[in-house]
């Protein structure tokens, strides 16, 4: 039998218990700053298969009525403290009035949090800032053979097999496909290894 999540009411709102404190604290936030969050915020939980976000905000519509559902990543909270609530109150910030895209009344809202608070919220964040290893999240790696940048991938794709049709976005130099470990390997017998 799968573990259940347990689920706690707080104000109407199901939250998932390892991040109750959490979302308290963010609910304070957004009201000392006087932002109108939506009420129809149905969930907030932890999903363990997100893996190319930190979390995501997702408009639902439940008999007919518009409800917003917030799913965080996993991993996310075996960051720091700051980056579970950097991500959790950028996930928030969607539910407000015209802020459902990254457009100015969100970016607004995110530069009046970050200066009164010292957070970092921003559009999107790697693993580095939230300081989780890139390695729980991806299952493939390449990596610049000039400045040594590390990208990963969920999804075996182009970039994948034929690294040399591309370059780094940093420095444009060229590209390898390396290992969880950051050793270099041949993508092809890899996954013929991974078969047998």
């Amino acid at each position: 039998m799968r573990n259940q999540k347990k689920l706690i009411k707080y104000h109407s709102i199901a939250v998932e218990e390892k991040i109750l404190n959490y979302v308290e604290k963010a609910f304070h936030i957004l009201d000392e700053c006087n932002i109108k969050y939506s009420d129809r915020i149905v969930s907030i939980t932890i999903n363990n298969r997100l893996r190319s976000s930190w979390g995501l905000c997702r408009k639902k519509n439940i008999n007919n009525e518009k409800v917003f559902v917030i799913e965080l990543n996993q991993y996310l909270l075996e960051g720091s403290d700051n980056a579970v609530m950097n991500t959790l109150l950028h996930e928030l910030l969607h539910t407000c009035y015209n802020s459902f895209n990254h457009g100015k009344t969100w970016l607004r809202y995110a530069v009046k949090i970050n200066a009164k608070y010292g957070y970092n919220i921003k559009r999107t964040e790697n693993c580095e800032a939230n300081e989780v290893e890139p390695q729980k999240l991806f299952k493939y790696f390449v990596k610049c053979k000039k400045c040594g940048n590390l990208i990963g991938k969920t999804r075996l794709c182009k970039v994948i097999t034929n690294p040399e049709q591309y370059r780094c976005a940093k420095c444009k130099g060229s590209l390898m496909v390396v290992g969880k470990t950051d050793t270099k390997i041949d993508i092809k017998n890899y996954h013929k290894r991974r078969l047998e």
